[in-house]
């Protein structure tokens, strides 16, 4: 690696390397999880069946920013990778809940940096135990327009959110008169 470096880059100054062990996780699904900005709708995230065989699976979703735990799950759920990830014969569930947080983390850091114009996180191993990024590739560009600009999908503005406890009217149908009644 030195030689390389000293040949592609002679300026350059290497102080060490990292090494760090191999990544041993058997039951673990490989998925891409990808942002970028679409001329017509603007930021866009892409989940879907990762690894080497990506373009030839051809299993995508893709939704807009910002996301909540809701809208990742409806994202995830949209793939045929999906199945899997839920489990099978010998093979556990996957953290869906660690899959769809990395979404929502993914499709914030897009909103927030207006200069990361794309992302993909390919392979992103997901099992039992959580996810783990493999490998990652960020381009980055000047910011021609600030951050919210970039949303087809404006956030609700976090000031202007309350909680509040409903009552919940339980509505029940009588057999053969289909009235309605409903109790609180």
């Amino acid at each position: 690696m030195r030689v390389r470096i000293a040949k592609a880059a002679p300026q350059a100054r290497v102080e060490g390397f990292v090494v760090q062990p191999m990544i041993h996780r058997p039951n673990a699904h490989e998925l891409i999880v990808g942002a970028s900005e679409d001329p017509q709708f603007g930021l866009v995230i892409l989940f879907g069946h990762g690894g080497t065989a990506v373009e030839v699976i051809a299993d995508r979703a893709l939704a807009l920013p910002p996301l909540n735990m809701r809208l990742a799950h409806d994202l995830i759920a949209q793939t045929r990778v999906s199945r899997l990830l839920r489990g099978y014969r010998d093979r556990p569930p996957s953290d869906l809940d660690a899959i769809a947080v990395t979404l929502i983390k993914v499709a914030q850091l897009v909103v927030d940096l207006a200069e990361v114009a794309e992302l993909d996180i390919n392979p992103l191993l997901a099992d039992q135990d959580g996810v783990i990024a493999l490998d990652a590739r960020i381009r980055v560009a000047g910011a021609t327009v600030p951050p919210e600009r970039r949303l087809a999908i404006r956030p609700y503005p976090k000031e202007l959110e309350d909680k509040i406890r409903l009552r919940v009217a339980a509505l029940s149908f009588s057999g053969r008169s289909g009235r309605r009644t409903s109790r609180c």
